[in-house]
């Protein structure tokens, strides 16, 4: 739990931030709350540009699932630097 995600190398975690969370005793508000407590920013990655972008943003897809992490200029690089991969005849 708390524990893991605030080490340093926790550097992403995808969450169901909506009703779901109050199954665990609170709200996706709290949830966001706590998780930016230990550093993490909510963002959105495109995965045909390879880059990660604000949540708030203009391009940022409307999702019940939320992608937050710590320490963003190291995930944008793996992101930006990692191998592609095939997905049905698409290059991501």
């Amino acid at each position: 739990g708390r524990k893991a995600l605030a080490r340093p190398n926790a550097l992403a975690v995808i969450a169901r931030v909506d009703e779901a969370c109050e199954g665990y005793g609170f709200t996706g508000q709290e949830f966001d709350e706590e998780i930016r407590t230990l550093g993490f920013e909510p963002v959105a990655y495109q995965p045909f540009r390879r880059r990660l972008v604000d949540l708030d943003g203009e391009d940022a897809p409307q999702a019940t699932h939320t992608l937050y992490v710590k320490n963003r200029p190291v995930v944008a690089g793996r992101v930006a630097a990692a191998p592609l991969r095939r997905v049905l005849g698409t290059d991501l």
